[in-house]
């Protein structure tokens, strides 16, 4: 989208010139003044809203270094790693610490409605990031910050451009959170299913599902190495490097058959994969997956992916895993992991509705995602 604006009449200046950097600092009275603090953790890449933060009434401790108070309405800039794209609008008063900018606008010059949104655009954080000092803890300056320039439009216009900007925003957040609302179904419902005592049979029940041994056919040419970080949740995004069979790395060794669903092994990791026709023709996968092969006469496919998508599977392979660098389970232990089987006509109704599921989220996301890409244009063509 190309956002047309006359830029003749708009002035060009500093950061600092129209933005004030506030420090209340109380080192010895912040934390007993206020209970919510905020930590760069708690900050979200490329948004303004703060959705979570440390609270001392809860029991989270306090770093000795969060003494600067932050008051609402102020601009937080996370001044460590600003390649992270770190910055908030305060919606409330708390605890932040000393590497975290507080910044106010000056009124007279920029409204405070139209200010946050210059501390997202792709000039200001290509302008930080090459403004950084340290090696391990890099950062930087308040008066490198101040030095970003940028062309300011007259205040009429400030109001139009801002008016428009927390449109977009808006939709965004709606977006967000009816995308929450689908993330909580799903969980409710893999519970539902995935935490029956009913009729449980372990997954290396040779009848139903067999585990897929390593070792892989002779191949001409090339196929696409498939390592676990080509893996986002359960959709492959890219691959590793294409291999040739007799120069293949030791761990591409993993041979995709139809009617299988992988898994990777390792603890505190949710990667899923059921292979399409291309991906069995065309890939390997590391070792670091587990392949189940599915009797699809006695189990649906889609039944076993969404086990595997559950908290419920992933809580017993997290507590199972075992290793001195890396923990992971191994084929013995997988073998032993249970999944709750009603019978088909029952599996057949649960995974319809679990992809209808599946399928609103992706829905979701790829409209989170054109809104988020509309939003970042329409910022990068003002500032």
């Amino acid at each position: 989208m190309e956002f047309r604006v006359d830029k003749s009449n708009w002035t060009p200046v500093k950061l600092g010139d129209v933005f004030t950097k506030r420090e209340e600092n109380d080192r010895e009275n912040a934390k007993n003044k206020f209970d919510r603090f905020l930590k760069g953790g708690h900050m979200d890449s490329e948004s303004l809203h703060i959705r979570r933060w440390g609270s001392q009434k809860n029991g989270e401790e306090i770093n000795p270094t969060f003494y600067k108070i932050f008051r609402k309405g102020q601009i937080l800039f996370q001044t460590r790693r600003p390649y992270l794209r770190k910055t908030v609008f305060a919606s409330f008063d708390g605890i932040c610490g000393e590497k975290t900018l507080t910044l106010e606008p000056i009124e007279e010059f920029i409204l405070p409605q139209f200010m946050p949104f210059l501390f997202h655009s792709e000039s200001f954080y290509a302008h930080t990031s090459g403004s950084m000092i340290g090696s391990t803890n890099p950062h930087c300056r308040w008066r490198d910050v101040a030095n970003y320039e940028f062309l300011l439009p007259p205040k009429e216009q400030q109001v139009q451009i801002a008016s428009l900007l927390w449109a977009m925003d808006d939709v965004i957040e709606k977006e967000l959170k009816m995308l929450n609302i689908f993330e909580i179904y799903k969980k409710a419902n893999y519970k539902k299913i995935y935490s029956s005592s009913i009729n449980r049979i372990k997954l290396g029940n040779s009848k139903i599902i067999n585990i897929i041994s390593s070792g892989i056919d002779n191949f001409e040419n090339t196929k696409e190495y498939i390592s676990t970080k080509c893996v986002e949740n359960y959709k492959i995004i890219q691959i590793e490097e294409l291999i040739e069979y007799d120069d293949r790395p030791s761990r591409a060794n993993m041979q995709p058959v139809p009617s299988s669903v992988w898994f990777a092994k390792m603890k505190d990791t949710m990667k899923v994969i059921k292979p399409t026709q291309r991906e069995i023709e065309k890939n390997i996968f590391s070792t670091g997956f587990c392949g189940l092969k599915v009797n699809t006469d006695k189990v649906n496919i889609d039944y076993v992916f969404h086990y595997l998508l559950s908290d419920q599977f992933n809580a017993i392979k997290d507590s199972r895993a075992i290793g001195t660098t890396q923990l992971a389970v191994n084929n013995q232990i997988i073998s032993t992991i249970p999944i709750p089987l009603p019978n088909l006509n029952l599996q057949n109704e649960v995974s319809i509705k679990l992809n209808r599921i599946l399928f609103s989220i992706e829905q979701l996301k790829l409209k989170l995602s054109s809104s988020k890409s509309l939003q970042k244009s329409l910022i990068n063509q003002v500032f």
